[in-house]
Formats: structure tokens, C-alpha cells, sequence
């Protein structure tokens, strides 16, 4: 992790910890009002997220697994701009179409993610090699499942929080919307994760086929000097 990447990984515990405790404070000072713990405890949530997600690295490292500096800054960049800048400070209500890049951003980084996996488990197999296809494929169905899992985590949220992650009512009235409107977050949001999967898996498929290994500049590997000076 360079010099760089330490100062704004840093920064971000900062923020999200300095976050976590006041909206703790801000519970307890406002223990009678149901309306402002529900905001209170968002905020709380959506920090401590935050704050494990910049933690998560660190951990991986265990593994002995090669993570490149700019995935680093993006990953944690696009993390903060979805809960940090976007739920926390209402980006999502006030910034046009921030959800609509967020989520189709996501789709093709979760698919490299996904290209990643891929790229470790054929490293490590030694009784089989998989096919670019297959490997494209894993990713492509990778990063929808993360998009299906993570719509679920906005409907539980909105469920106990009484929140509006998923856009199913305006967002200055408070009133629900109705019908097939009130689907159309959801549903937008699944076809542009989708669109980002397919994007990134296509340019995976081709730098794959055409053996440029442009993408090695950006997957995850294993720390393979260490596992040699292991072996010996």
C-alpha cells in the first residue's frame, strides 16, 4: 500500500469513526423521539459500513493476496461515494442520477472482482484450467448476485429504518409510490448493474482471448515470492 493510499484510507476511519460516535450521541440525546433514532441509527449503519469496508484489506492481506493501489483508492472511492457522500449526505436526493452511475459502476467493478476470483481459483487448480468463457461467465453472474443481494440489504434497511434506499416513495413528501412505480428504482437499478457486469465482463473476455493481460494491472492475485520462500 503506498504512501498515498495509507493517508486516505486513514482519513476515511477518521470520518466514518467521528460519524459512528456522534450518531451514537445523537441517540442517546434524542432517546424519545422515534423519527431521529431511525435517522441516527441510518447514519450509524451506513459509517460502520464504511469503516469495515476500509478495515477488509488489511484483513485480506492474511491471505497473502496482492492488492494494486489504484484497486485500493477505487474501491474505497466508490464506497464512500455510496454511503459516505451518497446516503449520508444525501447525494442520492440531491445530485441528478448519482444512484443510476453509482450502480452501473458497480456492475463492472464487482465483474473484475469477479474476474478476480476467477483468476485465483485457475492459479491455484492443478488438475484443470478454466476456459476464458467460463471464467467471463462467473464473473458476469458474480457481480448480478452482489446487485441482487445488496437491493435485499436496501429493502431490509427500509424495512427497520423506515428509510427510502430503494426509492419506493418521493423523496420529500414521504409519500409511497404506487404500482409499477414504485418497483422502478429497483428494477432500474438491476438493469444497470447488469449492464455494468456485461460491459466488464465483455472487455475480460477479449483481454483474456487476445492475451494482452492489460487487466493483470488490476486483479488480485496471491503473493506468490511468499509462498515460494514457504515451500522451500
Amino acid at each position: 500500500m503506498s504512501k498515498f493510499t495509507k493517508i486516505y484510507y486513514t482519513a476515511i476511519r477518521i470520518i466514518t469513526s467521528v460519524l459512528i460516535l456522534l450518531s451514537i450521541y445523537g441517540v442517546i440525546k434524542n432517546f424519545h423521539d422515534g423519527e431521529k433514532i431511525s435517522e441516527y441509527s441510518f447514519i450509524f449503519i451506513n459509517a460502520l459500513v464504511l469503516l469495515v469496508a476500509s478495515l477488509l484489506p488489511g484483513y485480506l492481506k492474511k491471505y497473502d493476496l496482492v492488492i494494486p493501489n489504484l484497486v485500493l483508492i477505487i474501491y474505497l472511492t466508490f464506497i464512500t461515494c455510496a454511503l459516505l457522500l451518497g446516503e449520508i449526505g444525501g447525494f442520492f436526493k440531491t445530485v441528478r442520477h448519482w444512484d443510476s452511475f453509482l450502480h452501473l459502476t458497480s456492475g463492472g467493478l464487482i465483474a473484475f472482482l469477479g474476474l478476480s476470483v476467477a483468476y485465483l481459483l485457475n492459479e491455484r487448480s492443478k488438475g484443470f484450467k478454466l476456459s476464458p468463457f467460463f471464467v467471463v461467465i462467473f464473473a458476469f453472474c458474480f457481480a448480478t448476485t452482489i446487485g441482487v443481494v445488496w437491493e435485499i440489504v436496501e429493502f431490509l434497511i427500509d424495512w427497520i429504518f423506515s428509510s427510502n434506499m430503494q426509492r419506493y416513495k418521493d423523496n420529500f413528501t414521504g409519500v409511497p409510490f404506487v404500482g409499477q412505480k414504485a418497483l422502478l428504482d429497483t428494477m432500474k437499478d438491476y438493469m444497470l448493474n447488469t449492464l455494468g457486469a456485461l460491459v466488464a465482463s465483455v472487455i475480460g473476455y477479449v483481454d483474456i482471448k487476445r492475451e494482452s493481460y492489460i487487466l493483470n494491472r488490476v486483479l488480485i492475485k496471491r503473493n506468490v515470492d511468499k509462498e515460494k520462500a514457504l515451500a522451500n
